[in-house]
């Protein structure tokens, strides 16, 4: 028989189990070991260890070390794959041409950075792309030659390694009569090159990081991208032991998106990503790849209350900055240490005397730090006054005038109030928490702060008597915090924060804040729901089916209440595009466009960064709506705009200017290259057919970057040079 006791004790642990199964967010990735048939298990016992043969000048794929060790991006992903499989495989280097005939020879069990041909493939079997890149045109800086496209190419010549047999069928392909001077090794074409021995060579995304390890990085440039579609690389395994192919693919099925995106990062550092529409990297410059290099592991401050942006308990980093630094590190392949302090204002001197390198979430404080820079805001919190409940006088900002507000001190928030309302006496705190007692004790009458901090003490402090007024026009924004010292360290999370998906950052916005509020809501009520679960169970033990009744209601309640916030955030979502979009096209407005050049002047500030306008104008439209109608006119615009977007790069802002005017916003991108995808659109939209018309063409002015500190007088060149392909005869792209 159950027992009262038994029957009570049962039932709170399932209501807590319950209520922590609701709380719980997110998922654990599962590393563990490969599942492998029988014979490949007979195999690797059999067979514990393989070499795969490689290049000795194939960097950053493999890297022969000085200490005889070979590292790089194959040997990471070899390890990774050995890890999860059992089976050890070493990488061995040398003369490409004469790795391969060992091979063929059975004196390796296969090679590494490879790609497929039909030759190998007679005594090889190749596993699943485990890497694609494109290829690109290398020629002399300044491009003496002209060479822009394939058809440059004829009569030149090109430096080819022997036995690189994937940039040769690349050559092969363009059909063009091109004299090949074959080389030794990879560092061998790009001397040739440099030395005018040959016309161009052809290498893929890594070219910049073995240029730069030759020395004549400066010397060269990309003159095009050669085909459509990136080539994969492959692991070629020997086809007398076909168990090694099927593992092998086995290991490269078990490595995550996000680990092939840190070892991309890591060893090509993006190079390319950003020109040839590769969403997979984040454009990393060579000295961003290098520090990454150097220094793999971060100390991070961490202040103890500030939840729920974080805390700090026995050690334990929570909060969101946590799951924040957990996404940004993780793609960045870097690893963390914490560094405690104890208030907001110690984090700020830690990091300007370099006793750690990063904060996360962190405010700019009123006074400018010289020895710290700020990323863009990744969480932006609204501002509440907070009164006592018996308040019935103190409603906004205005009727605090002469009165004692506690706020958190060195705050750029303080210094606005300072600054717009004189009159309201600010009392200074270390941090909320205490802030929000003093309001409660009666020491101060309101409190001005992050709404999400507040919201977050006023429902895990019983004791607090206190009541929200009014939210102030103002929003705190949190951004990474970074040692100014260390400028890659900046520029790497100012780029990671760039690509991180809005799901990403609403997920953890709602693990933290919507969630937390939904539960904790409720939690100034404990008592009650502990005298309300006593009394259920024994409306259990005697109105069992009332209870399955009433707890049938409460699921639909809850359901009704998710749906409810899935609507919201859908409606947030279209409101947020509505506001940005251009009503006609469906492209991206002004507005976009003023915050868009806004941020990226923003980056060619603090960094090295090129970017550039394309100001796109229809010719004669006119004279299509006087001939068709402006209906016509419309659907026309409606047409181009879709066009003009499938065309552009995905990387690229496509905005409506105004009537038939467009703009292109492009990142990351230099001048000759801005030129080269300008005359390229003009091109592809004069082959264009539109349902009313038979063609049109375009006039477009080119303008990028330089220096200047006002997207005005970027936009102003772009117009002049527009002004000037119009009056030269339309039909033509004119650089400002």
């Amino acid at each position: 028989m159950i027992t009262f006791t038994k029957l009570y004790l049962q039932l709170t642990l399932l209501f807590f189990t319950c209520c922590v199964s609701k709380l719980s967010f997110g998922h654990e990735i599962d590393h563990s070991t490969v599942a492998l048939s029988a014979d490949e298990q007979v195999f690797i016992q059999n067979n514990p260890a393989i070499t795969l043969a490689s290049g000795d000048s194939f960097e950053p794929f493999t890297i022969l070390n000085a200490d005889g060790s070979v590292s790089g991006f194959d040997a990471d992903l070899v390890n990774i794959i050995s890890e999860r499989t059992g089976l050890k495989i070493k990488l061995a280097l040398g003369n490409w041409k004469e790795m391969q005939a060992r091979t063929k020879r059975r004196e390796f069990d296969g090679i590494s950075t490879a790609s497929p041909d039909e030759d190998r493939k007679t005594y090889l079997n190749f596993s699943k792309p485990y890497t694609k890149l494109y290829s690109v045109v290398l020629v002399q800086k300044g491009n003496p030659l002209n060479i822009r496209n394939i058809d440059d190419l004829e009569n030149k010549r090109i430096a080819l390694q022997k036995g690189n047999l994937a940039f040769e069928r690349m050559v092969k392909a363009t059909g063009m009569n091109i004299s090949p001077v074959y080389v030794d090794s990879i560092h061998d074409m790009i001397k040739t090159l440099v030395s005018d021995q040959a016309d161009f060579t052809v290498l893929d995304e890594s070219y910049a990081y073995v240029a730069q390890l030759v020395g004549l990085e400066k010397l060269i440039e990309v003159g095009f991208v050669l085909g459509k579609k990136p080539f994969d690389l492959t692991f070629g395994l020997r086809n007398d032991k076909p168990e090694l192919v099927s593992i092998i693919n086995k290991g490269l099925a078990s490595v995550t998106a996000d680990e092939m995106l840190v070892l991309r990062n890591r060893w090509l550092g993006g190079f390319g990503s950003d020109r040839y529409g590769d969403q997979n990297t984040i454009p990393f410059s060579p000295k961003e790849v290098q520090f990454l290099k150097q220094q793999q592991r971060i100390t991070v401050c961490v202040t103890p209350d500030g939840m729920p942006f974080e805390s700090l308990t026995k050690g334990k980093h929570d909060g969101m900055s946590k799951d924040y630094l957990a996404i940004l590190t993780s793609r960045l392949g870097l690893k963390t240490n914490i560094y405690p302090t104890r208030s907001w204002q110690e984090t700020i001197q830690a990091l300007g005397q370099r006793q750690c390198d990063v904060a996360t979430l962190a405010m700019k404080p009123s006074q400018h730090n010289q020895g710290i820079s700020y990323t863009s805001p990744i969480v932006t919190s609204p501002i509440n006054i907070i009164t006592q409940q018996a308040n019935q006088t103190l409603s906004d900002l205005n009727s605090l005038a002469n009165k004692k507000v506690a706020m958190v001190q060195d705050t750029l928030l303080g210094e606005f109030i300072r600054k717009h309302y004189p009159n309201i006496h600010i009392v200074d705190a270390v941090n909320s928490q205490q802030a929000l007692e003093s309001v409660n004790n009666k020491q101060t009458d309101a409190y001005i702060g992050s709404a999400i901090i507040a919201r977050h003490i006023m429902l895990t402090q019983p004791n607090f008597n206190l009541k929200v007024v009014d939210v102030i026009p103002y929003d705190m924004e949190l951004t990474v915090a970074t040692r100014a010292d260390l400028p890659e360290l900046a520029s790497l999370f100012q780029k990671t924060i760039n690509l991180m998906d809005k799901k990403e950052n609403q997920q953890i916005y709602n693990k933290w804040v919507t969630t937390q509020y939904k539960i904790k809501n409720h939690y100034q009520g404990v008592i009650k729901i502990s005298l309300g679960l006593l009394a259920i169970i024994i409306a259990v033990l005697l109105w069992n089916y009332s209870l399955r009744k009433e707890k049938h209601k409460t699921a639909l309640a809850l359901e009704q209440v998710n749906q409810m916030n899935l609507l919201l955030a859908k409606k947030n979502d279209e409101l947020a595009l509505l506001a940005n979009t251009d009503e006609l096209t469906g492209l991206w407005n002004r507005k976009k466009i003023n915050q868009t050049l806004k941020h990226e002047f923003l980056l060619a500030q603090r960094n090295q960064y090129d970017f550039g306008v394309i100001l796109i104008d229809i010719d004669l439209f006119k004279s299509i709506n006087d001939c068709h109608g402006h209906q016509i006119g419309d659907e026309i615009l409606i047409e181009f705009a879709k066009q003009l977007r499938y065309l552009a790069r995905e990387s690229d802002l496509v905005a409506r200017w105004g009537g038939e005017e467009f703009l292109l916003i492009c990142p990351l991108t230099i001048e000759t290259e801005l030129f080269q995808i300008a005359e390229r659109l003009r091109k592809k939209i004069a082959m264009l057919p539109f349902e009313h018309i038979q063609s049109l063409t375009v006039s477009m002015g080119v303008a990028s970057h330089r220096n200047e500190t006002d997207c005005r007088a970027l936009l102003k060149r772009a117009d002049q040079a527009l002004y000037q392909a119009k009056h030269a005869g339309r039909n033509r792209a004119i650089l400002g």
